[in-house]
């Protein structure tokens, strides 16, 4: 084996690794394992939700304006969200009770099962089931920390690597104190160093133990794609029959 060659093989993995890493978190390190703790905390606090939703989507300069979105939640563990016409036609449904993903298509009577890429061409982003119910909720999603700062005003960040990338969620103390509450107030997904999509949480409303945004903006300049959905009527419950989760229930929000 020549020295050209022998280098070659021993930087490629190097090179392989730096290739997968997102920007440095830009602010002073801190250990990550409190972080996740408070957030895994804030997840086992969300209890579920019932909400009517406005949603508009947009893919490539077309734009879809959907009025009427029941949107129901079990906690994190399944969601329903259906889409009505005008007249109270239904228009789409998308189903996960926490193992399989179901849709329903204009004039189609019952669901079909699919797989997680159905996510990614309804939405034209690559989500999980488990991190589109993160992100519908406020919530980060699940996994194990890399790597966390906090800046000197009490603005933190906390790396949680995945499949192929790693989700950088950023946050702050609801209370201001350093024991309070977190509140996720925006995710960034980093494919290597290439930022893929942003969350953007608006118009949080504190709710006893969590605090749940009127507003979830997701955006990736770079596919021109976004999806916007505004909560009209939103009750956080548990009380959400496991009914609703199978491709007979019936939501009702």
């Amino acid at each position: 084996m020549t020295n050209r060659l022998r280098w070659s093989c021993l930087l490629l993995p190097l090179l392989a690794a730096c290739q997968y890493r997102p920007p440095a978190i830009p602010y002073h390190e801190i250990p990550a394992a409190p972080l996740v703790q408070d957030l895994e905390r804030q997840r086992q606090a969300y209890p579920g939700v019932k909400a009517l939703a406005r949603v508009e989507t947009e893919r490539k300069g077309r734009k879809r304006v959907y009025e009427s979105v029941a949107v129901l939640q079990r906690g994190l563990e399944k969601f329903r969200v259906e889409g009505y016409g005008p007249l109270g036609e239904p228009l789409f449904a998308l189903l996960w009770d926490g193992v399989s993903l179901a849709v329903r298509s204009p004039g189609q009577q019952g669901f079909t099962q699919v797989g997680a890429e159905a996510l990614e061409r309804m939405l034209g982003m690559a989500l999980a089931p488990a991190e589109l119910a993160a992100v519908l909720s406020g919530n980060a999603p699940a996994g194990g920390a890399s790597a966390a700062g906090c800046s000197s005003d009490g603005r933190c960040a906390v790396d949680l690597p995945v499949d192929g990338g790693v989700w950088r969620v950023h946050l702050v103390r609801r209370s201001g104190s350093a024991g309070g509450p977190v509140q996720v107030d925006a995710l960034e997904r980093f494919q290597g160093s290439s930022l893929i999509f942003l969350v953007r949480y608006e118009a949080r409303e504190d709710a006893g133990p969590v605090s749940f945004p009127k507003r979830v903006v997701v955006e990736s300049p770079s596919r021109k794609v976004s999806l916007r959905v505004e909560y009209q009527d939103a009750e956080l419950t548990a009380a959400v029959d496991h009914g609703a989760f199978t491709t007979t229930g019936e939501a009702a929000p």
